[in-house]
């Protein structure tokens, strides 16, 4: 599950043009209720039986949310019922009136002119037609760690990465093999020599 898209500064009134959008890259559906969206400053419950359909997009409008996208830099983040982060996109410039801030499918992010909540990212800058471009990634996707043991990780989906139940399991696989490795070199030494 991925934040996909999300318009900070409409043209017209901010507080009934922002929205964000969910993708679901699962082959399965997926219960939202319990999940969180979240800014700097406020968080929205999604609200229960809100089901959003193996790869397809569901759009949360601020009217809804209640969340304001700063259009000077922001975080955004999709917190799972369990209270983990399993998304999390900042941006620090100025969001150009009128652009979403689209997801590419390298994961890479753009600014677009052609705006597409509840469909596939279109890609393009100011001024162009039916050509698309692709510009910088301005914004960056973020491990859920504090400060100081921030781990960028770029174009990821966050959900169980850098967790500390997850890093755990890693170290305890990696010790046990390594335990095994040592008693396996020693018993065959045992029976060479």
């Amino acid at each position: 599950m991925v934040i996909n898209e999300f318009l900070p500064d409409p043209a017209g009134d901010n507080s009934q043009g922002e929205w964000i959008e969910l993708f679901n890259e699962g082959d399965e559906p997926v219960d939202l209720g319990g999940w969180k969206l979240a800014d700097k400053t406020s968080k929205f419950t999604i609200p229960k039986n809100t089901v959003i359909s193996a790869k397809s997009f569901l759009v949360f409008y601020r009217p809804d949310t209640k969340l304001s996208i700063n259009n000077d830099g922001e975080i955004l983040s999709l917190i799972d019922p369990n209270g983990e982060p399993a998304f999390k996109v900042s941006y620090d410039d100025k969001a150009p009136e009128g652009q979403a801030l689209a997801r590419q499918p390298d994961g890479k992010w753009a600014w677009s002119s052609a705006p597409t909540p509840g469909s596939q990212n279109v890609i393009k800058t100011a001024g162009t037609s039916k050509s698309s471009k692709t510009v910088s990634s301005p914004a960056r996707e973020e491990s859920a760690g504090s400060p100081e043991e921030d781990e960028r990780i770029i174009g990821q989906n966050l959900a169980g990465i850098g967790s500390p139940r997850q890093n755990y399991k890693i170290a305890g696989i990696a010790v046990l093999l390594g335990l095994f490795s040592v008693a396996g070199i020693l018993l065959l030494k045992r029976f060479i020599v």
